[in-house]
């Protein structure tokens, strides 16, 4: 009787436990958000749930619990959107959106959802013009490539005539992904580093250079700052005698510390000319690295960095591949 008792009162708590639940359920309080965009569509990700994106057009509305929300809104030749809006029990609101003229650009598609859609793709390689890109050992591209990646961790090899071959780590995500990888030295980068010898030409891979450089000019920096010291310890030893010569208690002393002065500024000036000899040539040698790195180019030559639409406008998408988005004006 007590078991019956006890399963009986297991039911019915049950019972009122579901139909609780279902009331509450049905008790949820919403409101509705209207989209606007000068875009054909957008892609709306909720409260940062990227697993439930939306691919919504100008016009549409969700229904959402009444609290705060955070809409990212994505285009797919424009940077990403953020906006916060509190929905109200019953109420609908409007989050009117212009997104930025169309511009293919890194900037533009960079961890963009909307674009990996768009294009049908999710990774986008930028390397120099004359770098071949390769792709479990089949050649995707020169210069640029695109590729829809498989989900995981991928290898991708590039490779330079001039300059030795690298392999880059990419990976298959659910947004465009754009990855820039270079080879060629900068021109700009080569120029800042110049002005410390041996450090240029060491970057654009001129390493004989960069051994001549660094070999002239450090050894006579030190020995131009060694002399600096000496004199100035010899100007300091001259001074002391000085002191000692006027203090000096008999003729005797007076004649002995007056030649040591005498000696000690032949001695000064002996390292003076020597320091000034080494200044001289420390200076010609830092102006002649300075001149080479400034003019001087790496084999191959510099990096020549094009922009993404440079490609992309040149039709080096793969076949079927968007290359045009229709905007709306709104007057």
């Amino acid at each position: 009787m007590d078991f019956r008792l006890k399963h009986l009162g297991l039911l019915l708590f049950s019972f009122f436990a579901f139909n609780s639940l279902s009331a509450q359920e049905q008790e949820k309080k919403t409101g509705h958000i209207i989209f606007k965009f000068n875009t054909d569509s957008a892609l709306v990700v909720v409260d940062y749930d990227f697993s439930q994106d939306t691919m919504l057009t100008s016009g549409d509305s969700l229904e959402l619990e009444e609290g705060m929300h955070t809409f990212e809104l994505n285009a797919p030749l424009s940077p990403k959107i953020t906006r916060r809006v509190y929905v109200l029990e019953v109420k609908t609101k409007v989050i009117e959106v212009n997104f930025p003229e169309d511009q293919i650009s890194i900037a533009s598609v960079q961890n963009n959802y909307a674009s990996k859609d768009y294009f049908g793709l999710n990774a986008f390689i930028l390397t120099d013009s004359d770098s071949e890109i390769y792709y479990r050992g089949q050649l995707i591209g020169k210069g640029f490539a695109a590729i829809d990646l498989p989900e995981g961790s991928s290898w991708i090899e590039i490779e330079n005539p001039n300059y030795r071959g690298k392999g880059i780590r990419v990976n298959g995500l659910p947004f465009m992904k754009v990855y820039e990888h270079y080879t060629r030295p900068d021109r700009n980068t080569s120029r800042m580093l110049s002005f410390a010898p041996g450090v240029s030409q060491f970057y654009k891979k001129n390493y004989l250079k960069s051994a001549l450089s660094a070999g002239i000019f450090y050894p006579l920096l030190i020995k131009s700052i060694g002399t600096q010291i000496n004199y100035n310890s010899e100007l300091d030893d001259i001074d002391q005698l000085i002191r000692l010569y006027e203090g000096a208690d008999s003729e005797q002393d007076a004649n002995s510390l007056g030649t040591q002065v005498e000696l000690k500024i032949e001695e000064a000036d002996d390292t003076k000319r020597q320091r000034n000899l080494f200044v001289l040539m420390t200076g010609l040698a830092y102006g002649i690295h300075v001149f080479d790195a400034w003019i001087s180019k790496p084999k191959g030559g510099f990096r020549e960095k094009r922009d993404l639409d440079f490609y992309i406008n040149a039709g080096e998408l793969p076949q079927g591949v968007h290359t045009e988005i229709t905007m709306k004006i709104n007057f």
